[in-house]
Order: structure tokens, then sequence, then C-alpha cells
């Protein structure tokens, strides 16, 4: 047993990044067709509970004070650290351990792994605190909410599982500005959701395509662009690049931007006629995966009736494979179905939708296999 694992850490170790995570899946589906029900029942009966041990380890930055030691900790040595009751700690480790999250190096005694390295790491605290604390509640609504309302599509974003988990008539995003921490949550999130994957600008040729614009004109628009970071990317990766940029969100939004002077700000409500006219790119990044097609179309035709005859339409979006698609991608799916009766979508979808719109896709341009996110450039048609 010990020679094949080895034979696996080779493998993982000389692939690259889409092999591995070919050999992860290969391996997931491994273990499931040698699993026999109970060892099925077991794996899947408590995984609320893997993602709420998870949760408290956080709070109590256990994986943070296990990875920073040299050495291995005792229970009462950690205690000591988070002022916690060592009997109800060490049960909570003993768990962590079990579940391969620590190791255990002795009676009471635990240790750092790859694994304790990975939770203690910010993208994976903000993740587990958005999802626990924002959108578990709308996962726990779900199959009611499905029963309820006869397993009919989700298409009305004040009548989606998240108000029946918060037990509130706001819609997400009005719930989240009345309750700052966990707008806060959301936000962190967001901001390290992409660190360190490639970009759009890493797959689309957006030099080739900008280097004839004249620098009074807007080559750039970030449309609902939070507080700039493309923009900023823009800027950092293009130094040369002519033209105008221009970031564009919400009056709340924008105010928090903190960007250089080389960056417009223009607080704009994207479901109002475009105040931007012939700028050459129009860039919505998961803008549109956050509404139902009513809302995109509307969101869209307000870009179009500002677009002059070279201007494009970027849409920075997941195109789903109409089979075979990732979990990681149809896991983001269903979270937008319960909190904004909103949807990922596939590329005959993308192709529907934008030809309703008055539309035609140009070129797609994926760049990371995974969640298959992709940038589409669109023009009028």
């Amino acid at each position: 047993m010990e020679a094949l694992t080895e034979a696996v850490r080779r493998v993982a170790q000389s692939a690259d990044e889409s092999e591995r995570k070919q050999l992860l899946d290969s391996l997931r589906d491994l273990a499931y067709d040698i699993e026999r029900p109970q060892d099925t029942f077991e794996r899947v009966n408590y995984y609320n509970l893997r993602l709420a041990v998870i949760r408290i380890g956080i709070e109590l930055k256990l994986f943070e004070i296990i990875s920073a030691g040299s050495k291995p900790l005792t229970t009462g040595e950690i205690a000591e650290k988070v002022n916690a009751a060592p009997p109800l700690l060490r049960r909570i480790l003993r768990y962590m351990a079990s579940m391969g999250m620590i190791q255990e190096a002795g009676p009471d005694t635990f240790r750092c792994i790859k694994a304790t390295q990975n939770l203690a790491t910010v993208d994976v605290r903000a993740g587990v605190l958005h999802n626990f604390e924002n959108v578990n509640a709308a996962f726990q609504a779900l199959p009611s909410f499905l029963q309820r309302n006869s397993y009919r599509e989700i298409t009305d974003i004040k009548h989606t599982p998240y108000q029946q988990g918060w037990n509130t008539e706001l819609t997400t995003f009005q719930w989240m500005q009345q309750n700052p921490q966990h707008m806060a949550w959301m936000s962190d999130y967001m901001a390290v959701s992409h660190s360190g994957k490639r970009s759009w600008l890493d797959a689309y040729p957006f030099s080739l395509k900008s280097q004839d614009v004249d620098s009074e004109r807007v080559v750039f628009v970030d449309v609902g662009g939070g507080i700039g970071h493309q923009c900023i990317s823009l800027r950092e990766s293009h130094p040369q690049l002519t033209g105008r940029v221009v970031l564009q969100d919400l009056k709340e939004v924008v105010e928090q931007a903190n960007v250089p002077e080389t960056i417009e700000v223009i607080a704009h409500n994207f479901f109002d006629p475009q105040p931007v006219q012939g700028a050459k790119f129009y860039y919505l990044r998961n803008v549109l995966h956050d509404w139902s097609d009513d809302k995109c179309i509307l969101i869209l035709k307000h870009l179009i009736a500002s677009m002059t005859s070279d201007s494009m339409i970027l849409i920075d979006e997941m195109v789903l494979p109409d089979i075979g698609a990732h979990w990681h991608a149809t896991q983001y799916d269903l979270t937008m179905m319960v909190a904004l009766a909103a949807q990922e979508r596939t590329r005959s979808q993308w192709e529907a939708l934008l030809d309703q719109a008055g539309l035609q896709i140009t070129s797609v341009h994926c760049y990371t296999k995974t969640v298959a996110e992709s940038i589409i450039e669109a023009v009028s048609k």
C-alpha cells in the first residue's frame, strides 16, 4: 500500500495544474467506487459536522497555532493559547486528526500536516466564513423550499431559499447591506476567491485589440467593477495602454475604491442607461451570473445602446460545457440558484441569452479549465 501511495505522490509532483486536478478527481472516484453502503453513509451523513468543526478551528485559530509551531503541541498547550477547556478541545482535535486536518503525534499531542497549512490560509478562512455564515442557511432551506414550490425553477430574486433560511423578505444583497458583518464576510471571500489563479488577461489578446485606441477615448469600462481590482490589474499589466479606463459601480461601493489617478471612477447602476458612450470595451465580470435572463438582457441592452461600430462587450464568466461540467463549477451554479435565483451558464445558454439581447458572440477564451472561467467577446448584431 505504501508503494502505491508513493507512486501517486510521484505522479502528483510531476503533474501540471490541470493534471493535478484530474488526479484528485480520479482518486475521489476510485475511493467512491470501492465504498460499501456503510462507507457511503459514514462519509455523507456528517458533511455538515466537518464544516462546523473547521469553522470552530478558524474562530480559535487552531490551524494557525498548530501550523506555526516547529514541534507538536499537546492539548494543554493549545488550550492555553486559545482559552478553551482542555476536555472539550481534546475531542475537537481528535476529530480533526481523524478527518485528516491535523495529525496525532502521540497521546494527546498534535502536529501540522499539509491540510493544516491549507486550512490556515487567508483564502480558505474567507471561503469557510462566507459559506458557513452566509450561504449555509440557504443550503439547509433548499430541500423544503423546493418541496413547497413543487420543484419549479427558482427565478424570483425575492423568493429563494436564502429568504427562507434567513426569514427575511429582503433580497440577498439587501439583507447583507443591513448586516455589515455578513457583507464583510462576503467581501473578504470575493477579494481572495481568484488570488493566485489565471485571469482573463492571460487568455484574451487585449493589447492587440486595443492598440489603435485614441488616448482621449475610453478604452475600458468595468461595469459593476466593485472597488477596481480589474481596472488596476489592466493598468499594471498594460502600462503603455492608451485610452481612458473607467470603473463603475454603485455609489456606496466605489466610495471604497482606492485606485490610482489613471482610473476614472463613476457611480453607476447598471440597470440604468450607460453614461459612457462609445467605449472600445465594456467589461462585465461575474455580474450576469447574479441575475436572471430578463435582468441580464436589460443590462446588456443599456450597453448596446452606448456602443459604436467597433465597440465590444467582454463577459468574464464561467462557460460550462454541455456535458461533463466540473464539480467546482456545478457547486457555484447551485449557490447562485439558492442565493440569487441566478445561474452559471453553458455555452448554448450564453449564445441564446446574448442573441435575445441583440449580441453575437465572436470568440470565447477559456482561462481556467476546472470551472471553465472564460472571456466572451460579443458585438452588436
